[in-house]
């Protein structure tokens, strides 16, 4: 019990300050997020501008153990969170006018897939969905590998990638469709699709569309 109550003192939680960073312990559920560590960096030696902070967490029932927080130099809004659920899933939140691509949010399943999420974009693309494998039998001869996570990592590839699009209220209608790209789809070929008053129609040939942007072999 002494040594519990030098870590954590009756109130169950310490801070511990170092050179422009700080620690916050926490007694297992004490904390209303089931926080057990927090730690806090700094960009100044008075501890007033926040850099970073990372949280570390027990017992919570969404399996979250870890959070973290990066923020801009000099502002008091976050660049990007990142929750992490061990084995599953790593989601993270962007402050989208600090990129240049508009990423919003980026969710992960480990060898799975990857959802990205865009907000204001010029060419209008609002989310972006890629479907993984670790087979290179299921990829075929096409092989898109994605950047390998360290040395014990397995090499993924792109399977499948769909891109969606706003509607481009810029481009007059036409009593078929509205002319702006709706939906993209890349699956061993190429298929588009436009914004139309119906269901979305195709716009070209998978063949005639692979030539357009150059990736028809046989063009």
């Amino acid at each position: 019990r002494t040594r519990y109550l030098l870590k954590y003192p009756p109130n169950g939680k310490r801070s511990v300050h170092y050179y422009c960073a700080k620690a916050d312990l926490f007694a297992r559920k004490v904390h209303s997020q089931c926080m057990v560590m927090r730690i806090t960096t700094y960009l100044d030696q008075a501890c007033t501008i926040v850099k970073d902070i990372f949280e570390w967490f027990e017992g919570r029932p969404d399996k979250m153990y870890k959070r973290a927080r990066h923020f801009l130099e000099n502002r008091r809004f976050v660049e990007f969170e990142m929750d992490e659920y061990p084995g599953k899933v790593v989601e993270c939140d962007f402050y989208v006018n600090g990129r240049l691509d508009r990423l919003l949010r980026r969710e992960e399943t480990i060898g799975q897939s990857v959802i990205e999420y865009f907000q204001g974009r010029a060419d209008f693309l609002t989310c972006r969905t890629v479907l993984l494998t670790a087979d290179r039998q299921v990829v075929g001869t096409r092989q898109f590998p994605l950047p390998s996570g360290g040395a014990h990592s397995p090499e993924l590839f792109a399977v499948k990638m769909t891109q969606i699009y706003d509607k481009d209220e810029s481009i007059q209608p036409t009593p078929e469709a509205s002319g702006s790209v709706a939906r993209r789809m890349f699956n061993g070929d190429i298929k588009t699709y436009l914004h139309s008053k119906g269901p979305s129609i195709p716009t070209l040939s998978d063949q005639a569309l692979a030539q357009e942007v150059g990736l028809d072999d046989s063009a």
